[in-house]
């Protein structure tokens, strides 16, 4: 299973780049609007959860969204188990100290830059 895996992600890293290329470009920090049903922690945040599960979808995994507050990306095996992986796609506030858009995904030297590339849109797109 390991050597599939790596075989899997050598083939495809490329469109992991490009699938986080669109998750970092979503400015999705958390803004508590509990009276909005339709996007309870803001528009941004809504929109980087259905981005997700739609790259979940493609990826062939079923997927369902709470409420705009949670969302499920599930991999059912045969044998009646899953696995699962929690992860958040919400961002804090970028800082100063940014040399460009921290919404524009840079690569620099071998180095992938962008507000979520390692917490936690990165992992969560690693994890998928």
């Amino acid at each position: 299973m390991k050597e599939k895996y790596k075989v899997w992600m050598k083939e495809h890293a490329q469109e992991y780049v490009e699938d986080l290329r669109y998750l970092v470009s979503i400015p999705s920090v958390s803004v508590q609007q509990p009276e909005d049903r339709e996007a309870p922690f803001g528009e941004p945040c809504a929109r980087v959860l259905k981005a997700m599960l739609t790259l979940g979808e493609k990826y062939g995994f079923e997927t369902n969204n709470y409420g705009n507050r949670v969302g499920r990306i599930i991999y059912k095996e045969e044998n009646g188990e899953d696995i699962g992986v929690w992860n958040h796609l919400d961002v804090v506030p970028p800082g100063p100290g940014w040399l460009q858009d921290p919404y524009t995904l840079q690569e620099k030297e071998g180095w992938l830059i962008g507000r979520g590339v390692t917490d936690n849109k990165g992992p969560a797109l690693a994890s998928l």
